[in-house]
């Protein structure tokens, strides 16, 4: 059985369409989760985003911000 040009071209036209539908719904879903996340991520940096405008010391605001991050990681 051979497989003709015109098979191969709707071969690979199909998966680029499928590629590209893929592509804009895990676009679109990635957008979804990065909203519903915002609130828990601000929380989190906020309070280090605004002691170093503040000029606050970095290292000491990147401890305490390691450190929340590690409390989230243990929920």
């Amino acid at each position: 059985m051979s497989f003709c040009k015109e098979q191969h071209l709707n071969s690979r036209a199909a998966n680029t369409f499928l590629r590209v539908l893929h592509n804009k719904t895990w676009e679109a879903e990635c957008h979804t989760i990065r909203e519903s996340m915002r609130p828990e991520v601000d929380r989190i940096f906020e309070p280090a985003e605004r002691a170093l405008k503040e000029g606050a010391n970095c290292k000491e605001v990147l401890a305490v911000l390691v450190h929340s991050l590690k409390e989230v990681e243990d929920l």
